[in-house]
């Protein structure tokens, strides 16, 4: 009997084990924010560890300015070490963390409409397929002046590889903006939290590089802003691991009964 019920557990761990990556893979973005503690989290670590992965996000513009309503601006994901990858999370975030602005989705992506902000603001994967590395990506800007715009990247190789975070190397703006931040929010707070990224970010820039090419406009940052996984999330993957889990046992535990 207890042979029987040794291995009948291996066969659940080993089941479960591989069923928490498929799942983080497959469906989707764990999370809603670019946070290594956040993302690091998520159903185990299935997206691996935070790590220098060589990818870089380039723009089609000179400017980090953004124009209310459009027009779109095209950013490009490359891979200079490694030329795949399997899941990404991207986002432009107002000075309160809602993401803002609109994604043209392409065959492979979808929209996470569940993340604080615009429905149509984040952008993620839809299966676990290995993508190109070398992907354009159209993000139109908030129909209103909502302020400086940090954009943010994770990009996840494998669960063995890991991920990377970049972030955009200084905010997105209105030229001549007259906006005011909402008198509600922690301005104090918002301001140290971007001046920090910044600062940790601004060792990886590379001013001679960036004059040489336009493009260049995201550095990989190692101390991103903290931000706590929304309940929605939460919700989301505990329900559905739940799911899959239980869809999973029944039969095991059934057969099992039947042999002892």
């Amino acid at each position: 009997m207890r042979s029987i019920f040794h291995t009948g557990f291996l066969y659940i761990a080993a089941i479960l084990a591989f069923v928490t990556v498929a799942y983080a893979f497959s469906s989707g973005s764990g999370t809603c924010n670019a946070d290594q503690a956040t993302i690091e989290a998520v159903n185990n670590s299935p997206m691996g560890k935070k790590s220098d992965l060589g990818y870089s996000v380039s723009m089609s513009q000179d400017s980090h300015t953004y124009v209310p309503g459009g027009p779109a601006i095209q950013f490009t994901i490359t891979g200079t070490t490694i030329t795949t990858f399997k899941g990404i999370l991207f986002y432009g975030a107002d000075s309160s963390n809602n993401h803002v602005g609109q994604w043209t989705v392409s065959s492979g992506y979808k929209l996470m409409a569940n993340c604080p902000g615009d429905p149509q603001g984040t952008l993620t994967h839809n299966s676990a397929s290995d993508k190109p590395a070398n992907v354009t990506f159209n993000w139109t800007p908030p129909t209103t002046d909502v302020g400086p715009i940090t954009l943010n990247c994770v990009i996840c190789a494998s669960s063995e590889q890991g991920f990377q975070i970049i972030q955009s190397s200084q905010p997105f703006t209105v030229n001549g903006s007259t906006f005011v931040p909402p008198t509600s929010t922690n301005d104090a707070s918002s301001t140290n939290d971007a001046s920090s990224t910044n600062d940790a970010s601004s060792p990886n820039d590379n001013s001679s590089s960036t004059a040489a090419s336009k493009n260049s406009v995201t550095n990989s940052t190692n101390s991103p802003h903290p931000t706590a996984i929304s309940s929605a999330d939460s919700s989301r993957m505990s329900k559905s691991s739940f799911l899959i889990q239980l869809a999973l046992f029944v039969p095991l535990i059934v057969s099992l009964l039947k042999e002892f």
